[in-house]
């Protein structure tokens, strides 16, 4: 029975992934049979193992580091849904479909935002940026957060994508209204410069400190910059560049401590 199937297989991956993501910086043996059990149930189908090892290889977890297998692994993830069938009749296993559908359509949109990262940047895949804001695009359009910042970001800032700040500014506004701290992020970038729609430095303000109170380090030396120059708020100012600087944010080191000349306080 192919439900069956993809049950077990949805079992073992998931116990895989736990083993590798346990083990993978203690036990080099037990890190390898996990990768070697994603790898089956990957090739036998399962579009949620295919993913998770996308990640591992492109991000080199527990294993070395390798786009070359990550990018075909993410094509199979995001184009690879399949058709459950089962007798009717059975409540059970009409409700185990149902999640596993469901665990099939999250794998796959995720996917989709992670092949089209690799797409924009040829890595692993050869490089095509109009693939990407095509799959972006579908993936935002079932409600992905996380795609519609990536391709607001594509519009907004991309050297391989025709610039449209209108849209962009409408795909962050449309995260930003489901709460996520990048939405907020990016809609306050366009609301600051007033790019795609009218300037409103009061509401990228408070929308940056939205971000910011969600752990966003960029948008906290963001506040700091716009309480200095539009507040006259040094106070304020220079404890938000600290407080960004203390967070452990990767790179934000350095801008911070440049804000923080600008201020004229030290970190």
């Amino acid at each position: 029975m192919m439900l069956a199937t993809e049950s077990v297989l949805s079992v073992v991956t998931g116990i895989a992934t736990e083993c590798l993501l346990q083990y993978h910086d203690t036990d080099a043996e037990i890190a390898q049979q996990a990768l070697a059990l994603l790898q089956f149930t990957a090739g036998a189908g399962d579009l949620t193992a295919a993913f998770t090892l996308a990640l591992v290889f492109e991000a080199g977890f527990g294993t070395q580091k390798d786009p070359q297998k990550a990018g075909p692994l993410y094509q199979r993830a995001a184009y690879g849904a399949k058709t459950i069938n089962l007798p009717p009749g059975c409540l059970i296993l009409e409700r185990l479909q149902q999640v596993l559908a469901k665990r099939q359509h999250v794998c796959q949109v995720n996917a989709m935002a992670a092949l089209a990262r690799c797409l924009l940047a040829g890595n692993g895949v050869a490089k095509d940026p109009a693939k990407a804001v095509a799959l972006l695009e579908r993936a935002a359009a079932t409600g992905s957060v996380d795609a519609m910042v990536r391709l607001g970001w594509c519009f907004a800032d991309h050297p391989d994508v025709p610039t449209d700040f209108a849209r962009a500014r409408a795909l962050f506004q449309r995260a930003a209204d489901k709460g996520d701290k990048e939405g907020q992020f990016g809609l306050a970038c366009m609301l600051r410069r007033g790019r795609g729609g009218p300037r409103d430095r009061g509401l990228a303000l408070s929308l940056f400190q939205l971000a910011s109170d969600a752990g966003d380090c960029v948008a906290m030396l963001s506040v700091s910059k716009m309480l200095a120059k539009d507040k006259r708020d040094l106070v304020r100012a220079t404890a938000w560049c600290r407080r960004a600087a203390s967070e452990g944010c990767t790179g934000i080191q350095e801008n911070a401590k440049r804000v923080a000349d600008k201020l004229g306080v030290s970190l």
